[in-house]
């Protein structure tokens, strides 16, 4: 592809509602459809507009495994330092699966 062009899908994960029920200061965060929006917003106004990725934001959710761990066609997660465990427990998953796991970035 040309220079500047990228072209897939990224995938964003935005932790649901009920997931943040139990977090201290709970009543302070905005609700998912507000932070997956804004997630959106933000991908679109930061990327090159020729930019050819196709975003998708979806909820993490409690009792559901990630979309990263059964979906095949995945390279990297994005991790934080309080979610580094999740995502070698997700290429765990993925292994079981019989899938490679992603590179998790930090």
């Amino acid at each position: 592809g040309r220079m500047g062009t990228s072209h897939g899908v990224l995938y964003v994960g935005v932790t649901s509602d009920e997931m943040l029920r139990g977090k201290t200061r709970a009543g302070m965060i905005a609700s998912y459809d507000d932070r997956a929006a804004a997630a959106l917003a933000f991908l679109r106004a930061t990327r090159p507009p020729r930019d050819a990725l196709d975003v998708r934001v979806g909820p993490l959710r409690a009792n559901e495994p990630p979309l990263a761990a059964t979906t095949e066609r995945m390279d990297a997660l994005v991790v934080s330092g309080e979610t580094t465990e999740g995502g070698e427990a997700l290429n765990a998953a993925r292994r079981e699966r019989g899938f490679a796991p992603v590179t998790l970035i930090a």
